[in-house]
Order: structure tokens, then sequence, then C-alpha cells
């Protein structure tokens, strides 16, 4: 249930109607002006504009679902040998190395992978 929560949410509920407003215009301005049953360049152009706009959708629903790559807490490198973990920064809320390019998120209270475009 906590899933829904994140879609019945007013700010994905607003990304998923501009999504879909901005998808139905354009197919219905194409099908007045490029009708795909008179020509194979129109059902091309709308089976084209089809597939990205459920590609928008696939990656939308993708990035809100999935995590954003936490590091295990008390995480260490496989490779624990002392130059290793000299080279690699130390955690002290989780407990643990931090990954290049990890850093603590104080809303989520993990450390995330790449965190240079992490928005809970």
């Amino acid at each position: 249930m906590a899933g829904f929560g994140r879609v019945f949410h007013w700010g994905p509920l607003t990304a998923i109607t501009i999504i879909k407003w901005i998808t139905l215009a354009t197919i219905y301005c194409n099908t007045m002006w490029y009708p795909p049953a008179e020509s194979i360049g129109g059902f091309l152009y709308t089976a084209v504009f089809l597939v990205f706009s459920g590609l928008t959708m696939y990656h939308f629903f993708s990035a809100m679902f999935e995590g954003p790559g936490y590091l295990p807490l008390n995480w260490k490198p496989e490779d624990s040998s002392e130059s290793v973990l000299r080279q690699l920064q130390f955690c002290e809320l989780c407990q643990g190395c931090k990954a290049p390019r990890a850093h603590h998120c104080r809303k989520c209270g993990r450390c995330v992978m790449k965190m240079d475009h992490h928005c809970p």
C-alpha cells in the first residue's frame, strides 16, 4: 500500500495529468493534420510518438517505485585492505564506508549512491 501513496499525491498526479494531456492533445492534432489511416508516414509518426509517450510513463513510474540506490548499513568494500579504506570516507551516522559519489541524505537517514540528483 505504501507504493500507491507515492502515486496518489498532488505532485505525481499533476505530472501524470500533464503527460497524458500532452499525449492526447498531440494524438488528436495528429489525426486531423496527418491522419495515420491515410499514409504510412502518419502511421509511423503516431506509432513513434506513442512509443516515446509510453517510455516516458515507464521511466516516470520506474523512478517513483525504485529506490535511489541505498548503501547497506555498515558497508565496507570487499577488498577492505588498509590502502582501500584510506581512500574512502566514513559515515558516522550509517557507521559504514561511503562509496565514491555517495552522500548521506538527512531525509532518508541513509547513504545514497550517486546522490547528485536524489530528491525524496
